[in-house]
C-alpha cells in the first residue's frame, strides 16, 4: 500500500502554521512519516512578506517590518528553504510548484529600486547580476529556485518546476500547476 502524493497546498513559510506543521511533516507522526508518499508537492512556499508587491507602499507595514526586523528578502528566503528542508525524506520527491508567492521574488526584482533599500540592498544586486548572467546567455534564471540553492546547502534533491510546468502523476493526474494563471496568462480563476 503506497500512496502517490500529498499536496499541501500554500506553505507561506513566513507565517507558516506550527501545528500544520507538525501534523503534516515535523511531527514524528506526521501525515508524511505516516503515509510515506512518493512525491510531495509544496505551493507558495514563499511568502515573500518582507517585500511584498502587495505593502511595498504601505509605511505603516513598512515600518513594522523594521521595528519586528523581518525585513531581509535573504532571511526569509533561506528561512523558507530550511522549512522546505525539513519535509526532505528519501522516500519522498519534494516538488516546488511554482506559484505566484513564490515569482514574487522575480516581481521584486523587477520593479523596485534597491538604492532605497538598504536592508536588502546586495541580496538584490547579486540576484540581478545572476539574472542578467543568464540573460546575457540566452537563458532564463528560476529566481527562487537559484536563491534557494545559492544561499542554503542541501536543496539538491529538491525539484523546481518552471512556471506551468507539468508534472504528472499516476498517468494523467497533473500536479504541476498552482492554478495562478488563466488562459493567456490572465488571472486564474475557477
Amino acid at each position: 500500500y503506497t500512496i502517490e502524493a500529498i499536496n499541501y497546498g500554500d506553505i507561506h513559510a513566513a507565517g507558516v502554521d506550527e501545528v500544520v506543521a507538525e501534523v503534516s511533516w515535523k511531527g514524528d507522526n506526521s501525515i508524511l512519516d505516516i503515509l510515506q508518499p512518493k512525491y510531495q508537492f509544496l505551493h507558495d512556499v514563499l511568502d515573500q512578506r518582507a517585500r511584498n508587491h502587495h505593502n511595498i507602499k504601505d509605511p505603516h507595514f513598512l515600518f513594522k517590518m523594521f521595528n519586528e526586523n523581518t525585513e531581509s528578502v535573504l532571511e526569509e528566503v533561506v528561512a523558507t528553504a530550511e522549512i522546505i528542508k525539513e519535509t526532505l525524506r528519501p522516500f519522498s520527491k519534494t516538488v516546488i510548484v511554482e506559484s505566484n508567492h513564490n515569482l514574487a521574488l522575480t516581481k521584486w526584482l523587477k520593479e523596485q529600486d534597491y538604492r532605497k533599500d538598504p536592508v536588502n540592498a546586495i541580496f538584490f544586486l547579486e540576484m540581478q547580476t545572476a539574472i542578467y548572467r543568464a540573460l546575457q546567455k540566452g537563458q532564463s534564471l528560476p529566481v527562487f529556485d537559484y536563491a534557494c540553492n545559492t544561499y542554503v546547502d542541501g536543496m539538491e534533491d529538491v525539484l523546481f518546476l518552471k512556471e506551468d510546468e507539468s508534472f504528472r502523476i499516476a498517468g494523467n493526474i497533473e500536479c504541476g500547476s498552482h492554478g495562478h494563471l488563466g488562459n493567456n496568462g490572465s488571472r486564474g480563476g475557477m
